[in-house]
């Protein structure tokens, strides 16, 4: 994730009260691990019982659960494998009131995290949203003049990738999110009316829906509820949401001027503005915004006259990436922001291509006969695209890495399309 998402859990141990209490702490760079994350009730939320300590043996205990608060399901990549949960120290425990030493005496193992041999506590499960773990019993041997003492922790597991997408089941268009192994699907939105386009961050899934007459842009918790509704623009149509890796801000396209063209609004709906302002022409197309960064974006226009992929950063004149004679259409972003994958014609059929920033060299990732498109990161070495045999879609996933294979992500009857990854 973002490394704005990332934190950790500060906790103060009280031998003589026979407490333990952990909040949230700041997280260092240089991260050796699957996921680390935290912060406390936010994420995770870890959880004491039991609390004690032998003065004659001098060992200060506590039973720790892990609850996951995400819809993710931790402790797998697959969903099939079962790599747990550690609960890692960042550093050896520092006494705060009294004198003496203390140190971690029961850890299941040591191993390389934001720093070398550091002890953990190994949650060997999967957790779904809202699951709690096992107890698991932490002791550390306290000296007898120790009365305070305080630990980081952090959380470092495999987190299932979740995707939100839209899927048509008897004449109903609504807004689904589901487990990259099929697992865990739920529909998001509810009303009779078409919802679609989904793009989630930190918790929102944002989504163009028809409720009130025309195509407007609302949001929803991404565990579901009543939506917001964040434009409000009569006979204007607004599309392809994207929120930025922050959620703190939303780029879409609405056609107020005549042709679709980028705009940008913070999450709420607020402060709605033209982001391409006196680039192109105004009768060229604007479509599918992606975001580099909190600040940066991709989009498509037809200003040289065929789709063309362009980055620009917000304040700035956009350019050109990705274009030439064919057409070269729907942008995403890798979170890394190294990457572009992308869908062009340039080679008859309709196929996925990755651009690399750095050399600029262009990879085609599919091969077959039939439509491939609407790619979207679930992380920096997973696609996930829609798959259209003949006129009918469902949803795959590929590491660009090895392009010959691919993985259907079965998300039930209908028709599944537009995915999009679920950031946090």
């Amino acid at each position: 994730p973002p490394p704005g998402t990332l934190a950790a859990l500060e906790c103060r141990a009280d031998v003589a009260a026979r407490r333990v209490e952990c909040g949230g702490a700041g997280l260092p760079a240089g991260v050796h691990a699957d996921q680390v994350f935290g912060g406390q009730g936010v994420n995770v939320l870890l959880t004491s019982t039991n609390v004690g300590y032998n003065a004659g043996t001098q060992i200060f205990s506590a039973d720790v659960t892990v609850k996951n608060l995400l819809v993710q399901r931790l402790g797998t990549s697959t969903g099939t494998d079962t790599a747990g949960i550690k609960v890692f120290f960042a550093a050896d425990p520092a006494v705060t009131a009294g004198s003496g030493t203390v140190s971690v005496e029961n850890a299941d193992g040591y191993g390389l995290f934001t720093s070398v041999n550091q002890g953990y506590f190994w949650y060997h499960q999967v957790l779904p949203w809202k699951a709690v773990s096992a107890v698991k019993h932490w002791r550390w041997s306290v000296s007898p003049g120790v009365t305070g003492f305080t630990f980081k922790v952090y959380v470092s597991t495999p987190v299932l990738p979740v995707v939100v997408f839209d899927r048509l089941v008897a004449g109903n268009l609504d807004v689904y999110r589901v487990a990259l192994d099929g697992g865990d699907t739920v529909r998001l939105s509810t009303t009779l009316t078409d919802e679609f386009d989904p793009t989630a961050s930190h918790g929102k899934v944002v989504f163009v829906g028809y409720q009130d007459g025309d195509a407007e842009l609302y949001s929803m918790p991404l565990t579901g509820g009543a939506p917001t509704r964040l434009t409000n623009s009569f006979k204007i149509t607004e599309s392809d949401p994207a929120l930025s890796p922050d959620g703190s801000k939303l780029a879409y396209i609405t056609d107020v001027s005549g042709v679709g063209k980028v705009w940008t609004m913070n999450v709420d709906g607020t402060g709605a503005a033209r982001s391409t302002a006196g680039f192109s022409f105004s009768g060229s197309i604007e479509v599918t915004p992606s975001w580099f960064s909190n600040d940066r974006l991709a989009f498509v226009s037809t200003d040289l006259g065929s789709g063309d992929i362009y980055g620009m950063t917000l304040g700035s004149l956009p350019s050109l990436l990705v274009g030439g004679s064919s057409a070269d259409l729907q942008p995403a972003v890798s979170p890394d922001g190294g990457r572009v994958a992308f869908i062009s014609n340039r080679d008859g059929d309709t196929e996925i291509y990755l651009y690399t920033v750095s050399t600029h060299a262009i990879t085609r990732l599919t091969n077959r006969v039939g439509t491939d498109a609407q790619p979207a990161w679930l992380s920096d070495k997973v696609l996930v695209y829609t798959v259209f045999v003949g006129s009918t879609p469902h949803l795959e996933w590929m590491e660009p890495a090895t392009p010959g294979v691919s993985h259907v992500i079965p998300t039930g009857p209908g028709n599944a399309q537009r995915p999009s990854a679920v950031l946090f």
